[in-house]
């Protein structure tokens, strides 16, 4: 049998030509089915114009796509140029520039970045792809699929090759059997996640900040990352930058596996020794909450309900059917107008967890707060679901980890953290606190998805999380396994959205004891109960010495569209003055104290908002 490995697939097909080769998911492709596809893709290539030894550049994942474009060019008598899928324009210009590539052969979801890379090139032509012993030693390799050299390198080959072996730069050892164990690396090199980052490349993006004058890359151990990339930065003298600046710097200029992770020792900055520390009054910073009208300090926030909406909709019915919401200017009015009596009963913050799932819209938010200068609102960031993620999300991050065959960064933590710390969608508003759910449906593969990622984002920005939660499933200690036990959240920085749907005080104060805030914040929506049973467990978590682990609101809405228009007269203590009208009287005459109330409505959501 010949060791080409082209006429080896025609010469399996003839032995087995109904037998599968690959197979991705339900679909099953046979030998006699890739060597037909195959010389289909070799034909066309040639029929571009290629001749025996031009380069194709290969950007593609772990597909049945890559092996029909590896044996094409097998066959065509072309060179293949593997690219990472994850490579950014420059570089992919670099590595088309560098190998001489004629043809640049991509997937779908790296087209953007692939097609600017060649257009960088030089205007490569681009086609893209869519789914269908026990002693440690530097180990070596020599087998038929190792390459032969780097191309137009010499120096790089003779260094690698050596008495024809091929030496990879991992640290290995045999056991007594014979398996052979990878344990480190010679070479500077962090993996993350699966993929290869190289410190030095990391550096060259930082060097390019105006503000930075010197800077190193280095590894850190993650547990489930196996490694994050950790960068200290020395600024020029006179520069500012700070860690944000810097981080969101990366994400523009590198690949997502190479931006470093910010976060308490993680991207460290210091100044010259002319300079004063820029890490001084970042106590004093890390106070300040985003609101619609922009940052106030944590301590001036006042009495605050940490759950209400200013309006909830569901956005395509509302594009499409409008009738119901009716003259925009009406519904804004309307709202200002009830915000406006909120404020005069004494409340000056309100946090709207309206977030994607829940028609959040800052536009029309910023025109009601503007006027309404009186109360601070907060928005938030995330995705509202009790099963499924929006379709957007279902070929991107880690929904392509089985076909990939590794793990993919999820685009829900670059977004989420965004909001927090670059505005929402071009406004420039920035969001103050996170928001996912989980409801009687439980820890589907999606909620669980859009868990991860909040706590990914909450440890990128320390923004504290509200979480939809259902007590009557106790579905809180599901929050606290995914989020806090394996993510790493603090649970006092958790707000357990609709805990006083509950009237078990025992299982309230389990979470409490485990550090969550609880969000008493159903007050006045009686479907399934009652004003009374809502109120008594409030006073009997008081009792008990809970106030503090408490905070309160109405979920009410100026518009809600989830309820027919007709069904709101049955809830008459469902809007925004129900608690400071009837709750508080009515806890008071129960013995619940103004210190306790004002932890309720001011301590604690300033402790959420100020402990980072």
């Amino acid at each position: 049998m010949s060791f080409n490995l082209a006429t080896m697939l025609r010469e399996s097909r003839m032995a087995h030509p109904d037998k599968a080769l690959c197979r991705i998911n339900h679909l099953a492709f046979t030998y006699a089915q890739v060597d037909e596809i195959s010389g289909r893709i070799a034909t066309s290539l040639l029929g571009t114009g290629l001749e025996t030894g031009d380069k194709v550049a290969v950007q593609l994942p772990n597909l049945p796509q890559f092996l029909f474009t590896y044996f094409a060019i097998l066959k065509a008598g072309l060179v293949m140029v593997p690219l990472n899928p994850l490579l950014r324009a420059g570089e992919i210009a670099y590595q088309l520039a560098d190998s001489e590539a004629k043809v640049l052969i991509t997937f779908g979801s790296f087209a953007p970045e692939a097609l600017r890379g060649a257009q960088q090139a030089g205007g490569v032509s681009t086609y893209v792809v869519n789914l269908p012993g026990n002693d440690q030693r530097p180990e070596g390799t020599r087998n038929y699929d190792v390459m032969k050299g780097y191309y137009r390198n010499p120096e790089a080959t003779a260094e690698a090759f050596r008495a024809g072996w091929f030496h990879t730069g991992d640290l290995a050892y045999a056991d007594k059997d014979g398996y052979l164990f990878i344990v480190d690396r010679m070479k500077d090199l962090v993996i993350r996640g699966g993929y290869n980052v190289y410190p030095r490349e990391v550096e060259e993006v930082l060097f390019t900040h105006p503000a930075i004058a010197e800077a190193a890359v280095v590894g850190a151990a993650h547990p489930t990352m196996g490694e994050e990339v950790v960068a200290f930065v020395v600024l020029k003298p006179g520069a500012g930058a700070t860690e944000e600046d810097i981080i969101g710097y990366c994400k523009q200029t590198a690949r997502c596996v190479q931006v470093p992770t910010p976060g308490a020792d993680r991207l460290r900055t210091a100044q010259r020794p002319d300079r004063e520390d820029p890490q001084e009054g970042a106590a004093h910073k890390m106070s300040e909450v985003a609101t619609v009208r922009g940052p106030v300090e944590a301590g001036e926030l006042g009495r605050t309900y940490m759950h209400e909406h200013i309006f909830a909709l569901t956005a395509d019915v509302q594009q499409n059917y409008p009738s119901e919401w009716g003259s925009e200017d009406e519904r804004v009015a309307d709202a200002v107008g009830k915000l406006r009596a909120l404020a005069a009963q004494g409340i000056r913050t309100i946090v709207d967890p309206t977030v994607v799932g829940l028609g959040r819209f800052i536009p029309r938010i910023q025109r009601i707060a503007e006027q309404v200068p009186e109360l601070n609102i907060i928005v938030a960031t995330g995705i509202y679901t009790y099963d499924s993620a929006p379709f957007f999300f279902s070929s991107r991050g880690p929904a392509l980890n089985k076909v990939l065959g590794t793990e993919v960064p999820d685009p829900m933590v670059d977004m989420f953290a965004g909001d927090i710390t670059d505005g929402i969608a071009g406004t420039g508003v920035r969001a103050g606190m996170l928001k996912c759910a989980i409801d009687h449906n439980g820890m589907t593969p999606d909620v669980e998805r859009v868990m991860r990622a909040v706590a990914k984002a909450q440890q990128l920005t320390g923004t504290p999380v509200t979480v939809h939660t259902h007590p009557e499933s106790k579905t809180g200690f599901e929050v606290k396994r995914v989020l806090c036990d394996d993510e790493g959240v603090d649970p006092r920085r958790v707000v357990l959205g609709h805990s006083g749907d509950t009237t078990d005080c025992d299982h309230l104060a389990e979470l409490a004891d485990a550090g969550f805030t609880l969000g008493m914040d159903r007050f006045g929506l009686n479907f399934a109960t009652s004003f009374e049973a809502r109120a008594d467990t409030l006073v009997e978590m008081c009792r008990r010495g809970y106030a503090g682990s408490m905070v309160l609101s109405q979920d009410a809405a100026c518009y809600i569209d989830w309820v027919d228009p007709a069904l709101m007269p049955f809830l008459p203590q469902w809007h925004y003055l129900h608690i400071g009208d009837e709750v508080l009287p009515y806890i008071r005459q129960h013995g619940v104290t103004e210190e306790q109330i004002t932890a309720m409505l001011v301590s604690n959501p300033r402790r959420l908002f100020e402990d980072r």
